[in-house]
C-alpha cells in the first residue's frame, strides 16, 4: 500500500480519536453545567449550572418584582408591577408580566446535548467560536397593561379623531368632522418592555407623545351619504329575530345605533352594521336560547362506577353568522331573520356509564382553607362542586379551566377586589386556586405528567409547603395534565370543614409514586409597607392585607417509576416573590390622590427617606390589620 496514504490514514484516525476525546471531556465537564459561551439575554450563564444560571438571570431582574418598571414622561413617572393583586383574596391576584426563567435556562442548558455526537460536536464548536444568546420568553398581557399605562397618561395626550356621523332624531345624518391630536405609542413601549425583559435588562422607559392624523375625513363620510340612508331607511320599522316559536322585536332606534363605521382592514373603511354592538345584543338573547351541555357525571357507590347526573346536549347561538344575516337582510331592505342556533353534543355522553377501568382510587389530592373569608369559601365551594363526577377519557390531556367552565355570576361565583393602580375593581376568581392547588396534588399523587402548572406570585399560607401550589385564572394560568393511565379516571371532591379532598379514581397500572418534601431556600424579607391613596374608600377608612410575605423559592423532585422499567423525574421549582402588606387608605375624593411610586417632593428640612417614613407612620395610625 502507497505510504503517502497509510500515512493519511493514520493522520486520520489519530485526529478521529482526539476529537472523539475532547469531546468525551468536555461533555463529561459539563454534564451537568451550561456550555462556555451561552447567553440568556444580556447574562452570561456559561459554566453555570441550571441553578446557578436561574439564579443570576432572576438577580439581574430582582427589581422588576420588587419595585416595577419606570415609566416616565416629562416630570412624572409611573411604575407598572408586574402583578395585579387582591389585598383580600390571594386568588384573585396574578401576573401581567411573566418571564419563562426556567425555560430559557432548560434552553441554554440543552444547547450542544442534543442529536447525534456528530451534530453535538459541530453545535459545541459553533457555541465556542460563534456563541448564543437565548432570548428570556416573557408573557405580556397586553390590553390589561396599556390599560395601566393609559390611565396615568392620558391625562397628557389630546387624541385624534377621525371623521364620523351621528344619526339624530329625524333620522338626519350629521357629520362629525375630523381632528388631529398627540397621543402616545403604547404598544411600541409595552414592545420595549417586551425586548428589555428578553434581553434580562432593566431601565426606565420614556413615553413620548407623537403627532396623530386622522386616518378618516369628512369627504369620506359625505360619499358614503346613500349608503347610510338606505340603512336608515331599512331599519324604520324596527328588526324582528326569531327562533323556534319566539320572536325578539329589536326597536328602530337601536338599529340605527348599529350602524356605523366598519374597517375590514388597516386604513380601509365601509358603512356597515357594528357587529360588535350586534353581538352584544345576541348576548342578551343568549341567555334565554343557549343550553350549556352537560357532561354525564358519576359517582363511586359500593365500588361500582353508577350515573350521577344524565349527559345534556346543548345549544348555542352563532353568534358571528346570526350578526351577517341581520346585516345581510337589511342591506336587501328586510326587517326580519332567523337566529342561527347550533347544537352542541356533551364530551361525555350517558351511553360511556360502563366505563372501564374505574374500580379504586389512584391518587388523593387535599389542601386547608382554614381562615378563608365567606366569599372565598363560597367560590371554592362552587368550584369543587363543578369538578366533581367529572370524567377524564385515556390520552385526554385534562384543563382545569375548561373543566370549570365559565367564572362569572351566571354560574355562581362571588367577586373579589383587586388593586389596579389606585382604584379597586370587583373581579371573579376568588378561591379558585384552592381548587387548582388540590387538582395538582391528586395528579402527582396519582402519577400523572403535569403538562402546565404555575405557583403563586406570594407564598400563601392554605397552600403550604411551599412549592405544592398550582394558580389558575380565568383564559390563562391554566393547570393541566394528562391521563396517560390507558383507563378512564373519575374525579370526586369533598369538603368537610375547612378540608377540601379531591379523588382520582380510575386502575392502578403498576407505576410507583415518590414526591420528596419541598425545599425552601432564599428566603428575602417583605419590602415595607405599601400604601395606596384612594378614593374609593371613605377618607379615613384603611384595608390592609392580612400580612406581609417573605419571598423565597422552594423546590421538590416528583418521580414516577413505570413498569415497564422506565422512569419520569421531574423538578418543580418555585419563586415567590417578597410581598409586603399593602394598604388602601381611603382619602377625599377632591384631594389629589397621591401614588407611592409618584412621592411627593420632600421639603428640604427632611430627607426623602425621613418624609416617607414620616407620611407612613401618620397613614399607619388606627390601621386595621
Amino acid at each position: 500500500m502507497n505510504p503517502i496514504i497509510i500515512k493519511r490514514a493514520i493522520i486520520v484516525t489519530i485526529s478521529i480519536i482526539a476529537i472523539a476525546a475532547i469531546f468525551f471531556i468536555v461533555d463529561r465537564s459539563f454534564a451537568t453545567k451550561i456550555y462556555p459561551n451561552i447567553t440568556i439575554g444580556e447574562v452570561e450563564v456559561g459554566g453555570l449550572s441550571r441553578e446557578e444560571a436561574l439564579e443570576k438571570i432572576k438577580l439581574a431582574l430582582s427589581k422588576l418584582d420588587g419595585q416595577g418598571i419606570e415609566y416616565q414622561y416629562q416630570n412624572f413617572s409611573y411604575f407598572v408591577s408586574p402583578v395585579i393583586i387582591s389585598p383580600f383574596d390571594p386568588d384573585a391576584s396574578y401576573r401581567i408580566i411573566d418571564p419563562k426563567y426556567e425555560s430559557a435556562v432548560e434552553t441554554a442548558f440543552l444547547k450542544g446535548k442534543n442529536g447525534s455526537i456528530l451534530r453535538r460536536i459541530l453545535s459545541i464548536v459553533s457555541i465556542t467560536t460563534a456563541g448564543r444568546k437565548i432570548p428570556l420568553e416573557v408573557t405580556i398581557n397586553r390590553e390589561e397593561f396599556k390599560n395601566i399605562l393609559t390611565s396615568q397618561f392620558s391625562r397628557f395626550e389630546n387624541l385624534s379623531k377621525n371623521a364620523s356621523f351621528i344619526i339624530d332624531n329625524q333620522d338626519q345624518i350629521q357629520i362629525l368632522p375630523e381632528k388631529s391630536g398627540q397621543e402616545f405609542a403604547y404598544e411600541e413601549a409595552i414592545a420595549q418592555t417586551q425586548r428589555m425583559i428578553e434581553g434580562v435588562r432593566l431601565a426606565p422607559l420614556s413615553l413620548s407623545l407623537n403627532e396623530k392624523n386622522a386616518q378618516r375625513q369628512t369627504s369620506w363620510i359625505e360619499s358614503q351619504k346613500g349608503t347610510i340612508s338606505q340603512l336608515i331607511s331599512a331599519a324604520k320599522n324596527g328588526f324582528t329575530l326569531q327562533y323556534e316559536n319566539e320572536e325578539w322585536l329589536l326597536p328602530s332606534s337601536k338599529i340605527k345605533s348599529w350602524i356605523g363605521i366598519l374597517s375590514p382592514k388597516a386604513g380601509e373603511f365601509a358603512i356597515g352594521i357594528d357587529a360588535a354592538k350586534t353581538m352584544a345584543e345576541l348576548d342578551k338573547i343568549a341567555k334565554t336560547v343557549d343550553v350549556t351541555p352537560q357532561n354525564a357525571k358519576f359517582v363511586m357507590q359500593d365500588n361500582k362506577v353508577n350515573l350521577f347526573t344524565m349527559s345534556l346536549a346543548g345549544k348555542k347561538i352563532n353568534k358571528e353568522q346570526t350578526a351577517m344575516a341581520i346585516e345581510k337582510a337589511l342591506k336587501e331592505e328586510q326587517n326580519k331573520t332567523t337566529l342561527i342556533v347550533e347544537t352542541v353534543e356533551p364530551e361525555i355522553g350517558t351511553e360511556n356509564s360502563n366505563l372501564m377501568g374505574i374500580k379504586e382510587t389512584i391518587g388523593i389530592g387535599r389542601s386547608n382553607f382554614k381562615g378563608s373569608p365567606k366569599n372565598r369559601r363560597h367560590n371554592i365551594a362552587v368550584g369543587a362542586a363543578a369538578l366533581h363526577g367529572t370524567i377524564i377519557q385515556p390520552n385526554e390531556e385534562f384543563s382545569l379551566l375548561k373543566t370549570l367552565g365559565d367564572i362569572n355570576g351566571t354560574t355562581g361565583y362571588r367577586e373579589e377586589l383587586v388593586i389596579k393602580g389606585n382604584k379597586t375593581v370587583p373581579e371573579f376568581g376568588g378561591g379558585l386556586c384552592q381548587i387548582g392547588t388540590t387538582t395538582f396534588r391528586a395528579a402527582l399523587a396519582s402519577g400523572l405528567p403535569i403538562t402546565e402548572r404555575r405557583n403563586h406570585s406570594y407564598r400563601v399560607s392554605y397552600y403550604e409547603p411551599a412549592g405544592t401550589d398550582a394558580t389558575i385564572y380565568e383564559n390563562s394560568p391554566d393547570f393541566k395534565f394528562t391521563n396517560d393511565t390507558g383507563s378512564h379516571i373519575l374525579i370526586q371532591t369533598f369538603i368537610k370543614g375547612d378540608e377540601i379532598a379531591f379523588e382520582f379514581w380510575g386502575s392502578r397500572d403498576g407505576r410507583n409514586v415518590t414526591q420528596t418534601h419541598p425545599i425552601v431556600y432564599n428566603i428575602k424579607p417583605a419590602p415595607p409597607a405599601k400604601l395606596i391613596e384612594t378614593a374609593d374608600l371613605k377618607p379615613g377608612e384603611k384595608k390592609c392585607t392580612e400580612r406581609p410575605h417573605a419571598g423565597a423559592d422552594a423546590k421538590f423532585t416528583y418521580t414516577v417509576d413505570y413498569p415497564n422499567g422506565e422512569k419520569k423525574q421531574t423538578v418543580f421549582r418555585s419563586h415567590y416573590i417578597p410581598w409586603q402588606e399593602v394598604c388602601l387608605v381611603g382619602i377625599d375624593p377632591n384631594k389629589p390622590v397621591v401614588d407611592p411610586t409618584t412621592p411627593p417632593t420632600p421639603a428640604p428640612s427632611l430627607s426623602p427617606e425621613e418624609i416617607e417614613a414620616k407620611r407612613i407612620d401618620e397613614l399607619r395610625v388606627g390601621f386595621i390589620q
